[in-house]
């Protein structure tokens, strides 16, 4: 069973099917910003989370989101690397460095 993944705005298309071909991606195909109480609901269920900068994933997102292993952001600029976050860790990860 492949890992279910959010993602939650459009991507290119030829990265979306990168995460296609090993994951079960929900995407809004009207590629609009979730409401908090959207992103609560849409982190169920989901090992995955692929986000903007501009997603506020808080405390009652990743309360409700038990099963998830994995966040990460779509970001460019000075600082964003591929950071990602993984459960219980005090610290993200990411290819520029470590993150607290």
């Amino acid at each position: 069973m492949k890992p279910r993944v959010l993602i939650t705005r459009v991507l290119p298309e030829s990265a979306l099917e990168v995460v296609r071909q090993g994951c079960e991606v929900q995407l809004d195909p009207l590629d609009q910003p979730l409401t908090p109480a959207a992103l609560r609901q849409a982190v169920v269920g989901k090992q995955g989370v692929l986000c903007l900068v501009t997603d506020r994933l808080d405390a009652q997102v990743l309360e409700a989101a038990t099963e998830l292993k994995v966040v990460s952001n779509v970001a460019v600029g000075c600082g964003s690397g591929n950071t990602t976050w993984y459960p219980g860790d005090e610290y993200a990860r990411g290819s520029d460095g470590i993150h607290g």
